[in-house]
């Protein structure tokens, strides 16, 4: 007899699935149990049930934040690879486009069209500045979206490569 197997949510972590199992466990007991000790056995089972709630909860919420933050990346990114088009399109200010400058080289190499010069960073502050990263995620996208003549168009790319 016992348990049927059942698969747990992918979301939950070790701990909680750890206690899921000793909750199990001292779920047996209780079925097994006198009286006095059925009753003991009662209070250890809830608040070993309170326990696992909370931790799914936390283990879920850790899940939905983690998710968000990647999200939250993704559409921080997605505005920056924009500005730099309008930057090298002449939709941006003076200020900003002036920080990129198109690489030119004599070699002729597969995957060389529209990119941008990078400085190499020696500081962390600078690989958190425009210039630096709105080049780097600039040469990382594919010669469709870099070479886009409108910022419709632009903007559908970056769509399909994500």
């Amino acid at each position: 007899m016992g348990f049927n197997k059942r698969e747990f949510k992918s979301w939950l972590l070790e701990r909680t699935i750890k206690k899921i199992k000793e909750r199990r466990s001292i779920k047996q007991r209780l079925h097994h149990a006198e009286t006095r000790i059925q009753k003991q056995t009662q209070r250890k089972y809830i608040h070993k049930n309170v326990e696992i709630k909370k931790s799914a909860r936390r283990d879920k919420r850790e899940l939905v934040d983690e998710l968000a933050e990647g999200a939250e990346i993704a559409a921080q990114q997605k505005d920056v690879k924009t500005l730099v088009f309008k930057c090298l399109h002449g939709l941006a200010p003076d200020y900003l486009t002036s920080k990129f400058s198109e690489r030119n080289t004599s070699y002729n190499l597969r995957d060389s069209e529209n990119k941008l010069n990078v400085r190499l960073p020696r500081t962390n502050y600078f690989k958190n500045s425009f210039s630096y990263s709105g080049a780097t995620l600039w040469n990382g996208l594919p010669y469709e979206a870099r070479s886009a003549e409108f910022l419709k168009s632009f903007k559908s790319e970056i769509s399909k490569a994500l």
